[in-house]
């Protein structure tokens, strides 16, 4: 029998078509095939870094008491109204995995001293740069990634972040998948940027200021590139001032679904990510392997994934000249531009849900897990 794994995450999507979360679930779909998941996740999703300390502090406390009662839950009818349990054959998980260490994390601690199994939990970027920040969040931090049977990390610089924290941890390195039954090269006609005379530049993220959207605005003067914006956050108001110059060759166009996002990134030309930090490049990924050539900014997640003048082009962050120019000369050379387009599905190939799923398992050592004991502790 396939041992089971408890996925434990605060950001999950909850119907279908919410993009929340959802490189998790894509996780899921591809673990499938060699475990059992069950995934604990609330119902309404909560982002710690937009909100209030006492809200987040609630939201994370009432969470990490509900993961403690996952236990007490079986095999009733769930008696929780926040918490939804997607169970499956046996009741006890082989193994934990608790995606960001907060608040997830500290709950899956608490729930291994419960139950008697290990827990290990994923890093994705955004808990750990928060405990970097915040004196009074580095000790738990510590005490939970060291606690850990394993620390999956989603890049090296991620690792290297969660090292800084907690040195004694035990770390490896495993990306999130993207959805290739979504984001693939189609048959919807754009041309090339050459051949059609003008440049339809994407870009997609949180409208924030660590996105580095500012200075991609900027890189627009003088030319006649279009640029689609997707993503929401509290830095848009800022950026619609910014793009105001340059009239209706910035749009700003929300955040979008996966499934609605894929074909819009089929009919563009160049994805830029100009981000100022960056733990993966997920959407990068996702546009290579929707067959648009990349431009990225040299931050740690994205240079793991660009090989310069293979697959991709590096710009220093907050560069606008030279970002500007790599633009031209990539809308400009046509060998240069289907070069990167072959090599960049190359690098999608590997980031598969099948392809992550084998790595991460093969980390995890699932296939070792019979020998675990799985009874219950009281």
């Amino acid at each position: 029998m396939k041992q089971k794994v408890l996925m434990i995450t605060h950001n999950y999507p909850r119907h279908p078509g919410d993009h929340w979360g959802k490189f998790i679930q894509d996780l899921c779909k591809g673990l499938d095939k060699h475990v059992l998941i069950e995934v604990l996740a609330p119902k309404k999703i909560f982002f710690i870094q937009r909100m209030s300390r006492s809200k987040a502090l609630w939201l994370s406390l009432k969470f990490i008491w509900e993961i403690m009662h996952y236990s007490d839950a079986y095999p009733a009818t769930n008696p929780l109204d926040h918490v939804e349990y997607i169970r499956k054959d046996n009741p006890y998980p082989a193994i934990i995995n608790a995606h960001w260490w907060l608040p997830s994390g500290v709950g899956a601690y608490l729930l291994s001293r419960k139950i008697g199994v290990p827990y290990i939990i994923t890093a994705h970027g955004t808990e750990i740069n928060i405990a970097a920040k915040k004196w009074w969040l580095k000790p738990l931090a510590r005490f939970i990634l060291t606690k850990a049977q394993k620390v999956i990390c989603v890049s090296k610089s991620m690792e290297d972040s969660v090292s800084e924290i907690a040195p004694k941890a035990k770390t490896a390195i495993c990306s999130m998948p993207y959805d290739d039954d979504l984001f693939y090269v189609g048959d919807e006609l754009k041309g090339d940027p050459i051949t059609n005379g003008f440049t339809r530049i994407i870009a997609v993220g949180s409208l924030v200021e660590n996105k580095g959207f500012e200075y991609l605005i900027q890189a627009m003067a003088g030319t006649k590139w279009l640029l689609d914006i997707y993503g929401e956050g509290d830095y848009e108001w800022y950026l619609k001032n910014l793009a105001s110059i340059l009239k209706d060759r910035v749009r700003f166009n929300g955040a979008k679904r996966p499934v609605d996002l894929a074909p819009r990134l089929r009919i563009s030309h160049i994805f830029v990510s100009p981000s100022l930090t960056e733990g993966f490049g997920m959407a990068i990924i996702e546009a290579m392997a929707c067959g648009v050539p990349v431009i990225a900014t040299d931050t740690g997640g994205s240079m793991e994934i660009i090989t310069h003048g293979i697959n991709g082009s590096i710009v220093k962050k907050k560069n606008i000249e030279q970002l500007h120019n790599e633009i031209a000369e990539l809308a400009g050379n046509k060998y240069r531009y289907d070069f990167y387009r072959k090599h960049g599905l190359i690098t999608a190939e590997h980031y598969t849900k099948e392809a992550i799923a084998k790595r991460y398992v093969k980390i995890l050592g699932y296939h070792n897990l019979k020998g675990l004991d799985h009874d219950r502790q009281d």
